[in-house]
């Protein structure tokens, strides 16, 4: 979480004409290598952050793709602070969302999200019917 919120307080986001090194950067360690920041990057965001951050105690593939998020770390029953979230496909030809949770509610958890038709970091709720799986890594 430390590298996610260093990163959350640089206001990070797409450029409009061009792309911005700070998220190809998230991309270059990663099954996609790197990438323009139009591209999908909440995955590679989150990549970059557990790799920055010493976390891969257990095996972890860094992928640019959301849903492969499932097969990394520890699966838990529900969520917890600083685990990641990975939902449901929320968008047309994607495998999903994946950030890291920030806070829960009774039916949602909040969590940091990247890249997501923002452009840019948000925290965002999302309902837990639309989570797929928590990890702790």
């Amino acid at each position: 979480m430390v590298k996610a919120k260093e990163e959350l307080a640089k206001d990070i986001h797409e450029f409009k004409n061009g792309s911005n090194p700070e998220i190809e950067k998230y991309f270059v360690d990663t099954t996609l290598g790197r990438q323009p920041d139009d591209v999908s990057w909440c995955a590679a965001f989150v990549s970059w952050c557990i790799k920055e951050s010493n976390g891969n105690r257990s095996p972890v593939v860094f992928s640019a793709r959301a849903a492969d998020w499932l097969n990394n770390g520890k699966g838990l029953e529900g969520p917890q602070y600083g685990a990641i979230v990975v939902t449901r496909p929320l968008a047309a030809g994607s495998s999903g969302h994946v950030g890291f949770v920030v806070g829960v509610g009774w039916d949602s958890c909040h969590a940091f999200s990247a890249g997501i038709r923002a452009m840019r970091f948000a925290p965002r709720n999302f309902k837990i019917d639309v989570v797929r799986g928590w990890r702790m890594v």
